[in-house]
């Protein structure tokens, strides 16, 4: 299943749900997960679910680890999210190496710590442009928007044009309108 999601500075990205892992799965379901898995493989971060409640955190989070080595996703960055802080199990020690965060969907404030991090996560993969767009274009401003993270805009009156400050992902097609305004 996937899903449209807006992350604190206006980015819209596309989330994925693969199927949960279960141990011990029989052959048929393991090829279906291992196949979900591959789908992804274009994925541009993984956000791997924990639940710290379940007394075998540790385990299932290692196996999905060694998967994801196995099916050369581990360079993927990774983004693990203990789920049900409320609930955690006894002895709970987060064992992600990675960057990781601890929430419980019955927070308020945790749904916003959650797109906070995969924010953060995605800035970290992109490049900081500025640009000068004039408000007679404004399919440029409204395009720039869509497709990066503006960080800060200004209207400057003197120049009648809009100062940018944003992250656009390197590889992306916006780079040479972004070099065209820069």
């Amino acid at each position: 299943m996937s899903r449209n999601m807006s992350l604190p500075l206006g980015y819209q990205c596309i989330l994925t749900d693969t199927v949960g892992f279960i141990q011990d799965l029989p052959t048929t379901l393991i090829a279906s997960f291992r196949s979900t898995l591959e789908e992804v493989k274009g994925a541009d971060l993984l956000v791997h679910i924990v639940d710290s409640s379940n007394t075998e955190f540790a385990h299932l989070e290692r196996t999905v680890l060694d998967l994801l080595e196995e099916l050369e996703m581990n360079t993927i960055p990774l983004l693990t999210v203990y789920n049900k802080s409320d609930q955690t199990a006894e002895g709970f020690i987060p064992i992600a190496s990675n960057d990781h965060i601890h929430v419980s969907a019955k927070s308020d404030q945790d749904p916003i710590i959650f797109k906070e991090a995969i924010q953060t996560q995605v800035l970290k993969q992109m490049d900081r442009y500025t640009a000068l767009i004039p408000s007679k274009d404004g399919d440029i401003l409204a395009y720039l928007k869509a497709e990066t993270i503006i960080k800060a805009m200004e209207y400057q009156e003197e120049s009648n044009s809009y100062q940018l400050i944003g992250y656009c992902l390197k590889d992306h097609p916006v780079n040479g309108v972004i070099k065209k305004y820069s």
